[in-house]
């Protein structure tokens, strides 16, 4: 009878080099992979990278004019922001700039605009916030695309005072509104939470700085507690109310 014997080849040996070059050429493909994929909702391909703020090109400016406790404020508020990395969340800040053309979904009879609205909470050496476009107390705010909108762009990092993010109730991940905050300070714990997309021009630091001190609120204790005085935006601009004044013609020879 016939009996089959199986065969077995055995597998070549490979050396304890040529595996780990194997190993690293493999990793190196998938990181590279990973970090050329698409953002999604708001998660950029390597979250881990930070970058700065201040190193990346203005886009789009706007004026805010405020009074502190009344007092309407000579120097203005210019927020510089980012349209080619975050393209909605820019154009929503703008629109409530305007706010001539977006009506509200629960009150329409009122427009969503920023004129008027109060910054409703300000924190000593943590942050100035507003922007609540319904109640005008911290506890609401709306987009002009509807609730809220996704985050776009969320690599950059809150590494000094003066930059410009959205609000998120209790950090949710894509809940923008219509609130935003100036940072006073380092403030690296909301990173990858809160969406940075502007900044203020160093002309208006004096300004944020006389805001903190006119009308903060001290201490992670009293993050309910209101502004010592009102401050409210009086004005938004999209035009820069101080232009310089034109140049001086040649002479004539």
């Amino acid at each position: 009878m016939f009996q089959y014997q199986s065969r077995t080849r055995a597998l070549p040996s490979l050396s304890v080099p040529l595996l780990l070059c194997l190993l690293y050429l493999s990793l190196n493909l998938f990181l590279t992979t990973l970090s050329n994929q698409p953002l999604v909702h708001g998660q950029a391909s390597n979250p881990w990278v930070p970058e700065s703020a201040w190193d990346l090109p203005v886009g789009k400016t706007v004026w805010l004019q405020v009074s502190i406790g009344g007092v309407v404020q000579t120097d203005y508020l210019e927020i510089q922001m980012f349209p080619a990395l975050m393209p909605r969340a820019v154009e929503n800040f703008v629109q409530l700039c305007k706010g001539n053309t977006y009506k509200s979904k629960i009150d329409t009879t009122k427009y969503l605009m920023l004129k008027g609205t109060k910054f409703f909470r300000i924190i000593d050496t943590f942050g100035i916030f507003g922007g609540d476009t319904v109640t005008n107390d911290g506890s609401n705010g709306e987009s002009i695309y509807g609730m809220t909108f996704v985050d776009e762009y969320l690599k950059l990092t809150h590494d000094s005072p003066y930059l410009v993010s959205y609000v998120k109730p209790g950090s949710t991940p894509d809940t923008n509104n219509s609130q935003f905050m100036i940072t006073m300070s380092q403030l690296k714990w909301l990173d990858h939470r809160y969406e940075i997309f502007g900044r203020l021009r160093n002309t208006s630091f004096a300004l944020a700085d006389k805001i903190q001190s006119s009308a903060a609120t001290s201490g992670w204790s009293d993050i309910k507690t209101l502004p010592t005085v009102d401050v409210v935006i009086e004005n938004c601009l999209e035009t820069d109310p101080n232009p310089p004044p034109p140049a001086s013609p040649p002479a004539t020879p």
